[in-house]
């Protein structure tokens, strides 16, 4: 049988069960220094400054919390102690509060050093809560928010004499200067590291200044995540170096609330961006005296430049991505740049926006554009660049520049224009452009315009335009136009224009240099309805290679000596029309195998003229147009070489005889129809001055 085992019972008794307290919080003083050290719970302590008693009051924001001083017994809040010169906080773990409320100015509360460690947790620190107070620290200031969703209140004044680190950590947190009347300064700089986390920085205390060390303000963020830094002070003055960055969050900096506040950065200011979508809003009066850069890296990035607000710095760069980057000048905004102005894009599509009203002056002007679509367009008051402008375009298939200010656009240095395998384009259109140095432009193989339009356009220097493979044009229909060095015209295999057709105007000596494809170069106003001209002050020189070509004189004069010669193969397009010009030097044409067509009417020739149309079945017509004021007059001997092929030469107007419709040769006139049997030639209601005529005509 199985023996049986029965427990005995006990002879001590059971413990009675207690309740905790919400937390326990330690404080001892010692040397002048409060030290507050918490537990794992919920710990809430608040110190209140009482000047006329030289005490502080300990009390407690969370109802709940014991506290042990200096080794007594528990005691709830509201006791006095009295006043030290220092604080360490160590509160540890869970979801703690601290209050620091100081007296009010002039004298306030005073410390050496504040130093705060609030653990892991919801933690809420809250420093001053109403006008009067006024809190000063003259040595560090250390304040390590631990992990958790924390608030740190900064409110109305407050001067600290030392370095001021804020620490975040996982979690989301928020830190608040304000004071809707208060001033906070920041003699020795202020470090803000928020860590990960969706978090926010506000700085909306009327007066805000940091006047050395540094301003950072940064933290790790949450890919995904929105984060928030902000100077929304009335005046803030920030003297030092200034750094707002992420690394993962989508990161929104604004600097200033509305066009009341006013911002001064007396050093560098940087804002940089993750691998989010960034912002940044200048909604102020904002100031630099030294660079200011944007630097959003990739996602979709914005700058904007508020309505009514200005931003006056010695230089602004704004860097993009691989996403799409904008930079926007709103309605009424003004962007003012001693130094260099730089947008360069990334990847995406990039846009930079100016809206009308607002007023951009910059040192020097750069657009760097990356692979995709870059715009660049200013329609605003007006564009004043004091220096060089350089446009860098990009690989994308439609990248558009267009300098438009409603009043007027001025560089005061060169525009030079570096375009890749894409389409480009660029417009000056204002009513007044005003180009002291030259125009270099060097295209890819894409499609590439240049285009003067509106009022009038000046170019000091000279105009050199290098294309590519692709269509470049290059065109300036402009009320007047004066350019008063050379245009250089170099492209390759396309089809190509030059065009120059404003209602008047100067240019230096201009040379046309074609490739293999369809050139069209023309001067003046081709439509034949205009009364005034453009002078050519120097030589004209133009090089067509292969391909079908229209050459126009119209409406022009032209001081130097003309060169043209042209390439076209057989069965090529070779058209040449001169009509109501003055050429004050020779004349010299000389064309290809192509099939020519040239006409000329009311022409006033003071040199020799010579016109080989080379091989090809070509027709010549001279002053064959009745309805024009005169007869054409040529000084200089005349020559007109048709080559083989069966070529048509009419000179004037036979056998009926139209008004105006013929010429006066005052030296002599040479035709020579060359081999070939089926030569036309015609001349009629021509008079002859000069002896030294001929006619070769099979």
């Amino acid at each position: 049988m199985s023996e049986k085992f029965f427990p005995m019972p006990s002879s001590l008794e059971p413990l009675e069960q207690k309740i905790a307290p919400a937390g326990t919080v330690i404080l001892s003083t010692a040397g002048g220094v409060l030290t507050i050290t918490g537990d794992a719970s919920d710990n809430g302590i608040g110190i209140t400054h009482v000047p006329s008693t030289g005490m502080w009051t300990i009390t407690d924001p969370l109802a709940g919390t014991s506290y042990i001083l200096n080794n007594g017994a528990p005691q709830a809040g509201g006791f006095n102690i009295p006043a030290q010169s220092a604080i360490v906080a160590n509160l540890g773990d869970n979801n703690d509060r601290l209050d620091i409320s100081p007296s009010g100015t002039p004298s306030g509360l005073v410390l050496k050093a504040l130093t705060i460690n609030m653990g892991n947790g919801n933690d809420v620190i809250v420093m001053g809560t109403v006008s009067a107070q006024n809190l000063q620290v003259t040595g560090a200031t250390t304040i390590n928010l631990g992990e958790g969703n924390d608030t740190l209140n900064t409110t109305q004044s407050a001067t600290y004499g030392g370095l001021v680190k804020i620490l975040g950590g996982g979690g989301n947190d928020t830190v608040n200067i304000s004071g809707a009347s208060g001033e906070q300064v920041f003699l020795k700089g202020l470090n803000v590291d928020l860590g990960t986390g969706n978090d926010n920085f506000n700085a909306n205390v009327a007066r805000f200044s940091v006047a050395g060390g540094s301003l950072v303000v940064k933290n790790t963020g949450t890919a995904g995540g929105a984060s928030s830094f902000n100077i929304n002070s009335g005046l803030a003055i920030i003297t030092v170096p200034t750094v707002f960055s992420t690394s993962l969050a989508d990161l929104s900096v604004n600097l200033g609330n509305n066009m009341a506040d006013v911002l001064h950065f007396g050093s560098t200011v940087s804002v940089i961006g993750g691998n989010g979508t960034d912002a940044v809003n200048v909604n102020s009066q904002m100031t630099a005296t030294s660079t200011v850069t944007f630097d959003l890296k990739n996602g979709a990035n914005t700058t904007t430049l508020v309505t009514d607000g200005s931003l006056t710095g010695t230089s602004l760069v704004v860097k993009g991505g691989t996403g799409d980057d904008d930079l926007a000048l709103q309605d009424s905004h003004d962007l003012l740049v001693t130094g260099q102005l730089n947008f360069s894009a990334g990847n995406g599509t990039s846009t930079f926006i100016a809206d009308v009203n607002s007023t951009l002056l910059a040192g020097s002007l750069v657009l760097n554009g990356g692979t995709g679509i870059d715009i660049f367009s200013f329609g605003g008051t007006s564009l004043n660049v004091m220096g060089s402008s350089t446009f860098n375009m990009g690989a994308g298939a439609n990248n558009n520049v267009q300098l438009a200010g409603t009043a007027s656009s001025f560089i005061g240095g060169s525009l030079l224009v570096n375009g890749s395998d894409g389409t480009d384009q660029i417009v000056l259109d204002s009513p007044q452009f005003t180009i002291l140095g030259s125009i270099n432009t060097k295209f890819g193989n894409g499609t590439n315009v240049l285009l003067a339009e509106g009022g009038s356009v000046y170019i000091g220097g000279g105009v050199n335009f290098s294309g590519g493979s692709g269509s470049d044009v290059l065109q300036a229909q402009s009320t007047s136009l004066i350019i008063n060095k050379s245009t250089v015209f170099n492209t390759g295999a396309g089809g190509n224009t030059l065009y120059y057709r404003p209602d008047s105007g100067t240019v230096g000596p201009v040379t046309y240099n074609g490739g293999s494809g369809t050139d069209t170069f023309a001067l003046g106003n081709v439509d034949g309805t205009s009364t005034t001209r453009l002078s050519v002050n120097g030589a004209v020189t133009t090089n067509f290679g292969a391909g079908t070509f229209t050459s126009y004189y119209t409406d022009t004069i032209v001081h130097g000596i003309v060169n043209h010669k042209a390439g076209a193969l057989a069965g090529e397009n070779e058209n040449i029309i001169i009509s109501e010009s003055t050429f004050n030097s020779a004349v010299n044409i000389l064309l290809g195998a192509g099939n020519a067509d040239v006409d000329i009417n009311d022409v006033f020739v003071r040199g020799a003229f010579t016109l080989d149309t080379g091989a090809g079945n070509d027709q010549v017509n001279v002053d064959t147009l009745g309805g024009s004021s005169a007869f054409s007059s040529w000084f200089g001997m005349v020559k007109i070489l048709t080559g083989a092929g069966d070529d048509i030469v009419v000179i004037g107007s036979s056998p009926v005889v139209v008004a105006n419709a013929g010429n006066n040769f005052f030296s002599g006139l040479l035709v020579d129809g060359g081999a070939g049997g089926g030569d036309s030639f015609t001349q009629g209601n021509n008079v002859f001055v000069g002896t030294n005529n001929q006619v070769n005509f099979p």
